[in-house]
């Protein structure tokens, strides 16, 4: 009886020695839970795009083609009602202001096409002599072929088409300044006159102005007004007793130029197309760059 209960105390006590190769007990692990599982997804469903049809490219030599055929087929139709078969066609002067649409009428392409479409046209013998394309408003009188262009021929023109006209430009005051107060352009002596700031053009030394914004004014702001003129800035052209003016490149701010303007009492007209001429009116103020003005006068 003693010595179970002596060994008992010894089992607390007294530590017992543990083998270094007997595995340790063991925890009790918690059980893991498990993950939770997500509904399957469903694979997203790709509709396949609609494919675009590419736009149909504006096919720029068709359309020349085009113009070219129309022009020929309405000229020949009215040169059969206007002369008959075995004329000669004297002094053909084809007009538009479309730069383009004159690019087409002067090649040689267009050369052959007319001349074939004229034999074909029983016109055997019909010579083209002085066939000319320019780019400018038609004059009265002349004869739409469509597109934008018309036709004379050298019968068409009187013996004297010089229409004597005369036109002031004046210098308004504080908007720059010209190198002479005003001046009378008279189409007795030339029928197109050259506006730009100096007597020479800069980029051209054969331009030389008819109407010269000063470049070398003693009055800082005049000067600085002044400055914004190009040296080729507008052409002013007489035409039938009638005064047009007409943008260069370096005059249209669409083509990287200075900015050349009609002021009326009613509108103000920019010019962006420096194949078009525009009428001017008594009355008329002309805007060169962006200050100096120009008085425009028929009396």
């Amino acid at each position: 009886m003693a010595s179970s209960i002596i060994e008992a105390l010894k089992r607390i006590f007294i530590p017992v020695e543990r083998d270094d190769n007997e595995p340790e007990p063991q925890q009790a692990q918690e059980p893991q839970q498990e993950p939770e599982l997500k509904p399957a997804q469903k694979p997203i469903q790709e509709f396949p795009q609609e494919k675009k049809e590419p736009e149909p490219e504006h096919d720029e030599a068709a359309h020349v083609v085009q113009v070219q055929e129309e022009v020929v087929e309405h000229l020949i139709a009215q040169l059969q009602a206007l002369h008959g078969k075995e004329d000669q066609v004297k002094g053909l002067k084809l007009w538009t202001t479309d730069t383009v649409t004159a690019l087409a009428l002067k090649g040689n392409d267009f050369n052959k096409l007319l001349k074939l479409r004229l034999d074909d046209a029983g016109f055997e013998k019909t010579q083209l002599t002085g066939r000319e394309v320019i780019v400018q408003l038609a004059p009265e009188g002349a004869r739409s072929l469509g597109h934008g262009v018309s036709f004379t021929l050298s019968d068409d023109e009187p013996a004297s088409t010089v229409v004597c006209a005369r036109i002031t430009l004046s210098e308004v005051s504080g908007y720059g300044t010209l190198a002479q107060p005003c001046y009378i352009l008279d189409t007795a002596l030339k029928t197109e006159f050259r506006v730009g700031r100096g007597r020479i053009g800069s980029r051209d030394a054969h331009w030389v102005n008819d109407i010269v914004v000063r470049d070398d004014d003693s009055d800082d702001v005049m000067r600085h007004f002044n400055s914004y003129v190009s040296s080729q800035q507008a052409l002013l052209i007489a035409r039938d007793g009638r005064f047009f003016l007409q943008a260069t490149p370096f005059g249209c701010r669409d083509t990287g130029g200075c900015a050349t303007k009609i002021i009326s009492s009613t509108t103000v007209r920019e010019l962006t197309d420096t194949a078009q001429l525009h009428l001017l009116h008594d009355g008329d103020i002309i805007e060169l760059g962006t200050r100096v003005r120009l008085a425009v006068s028929f009396a």
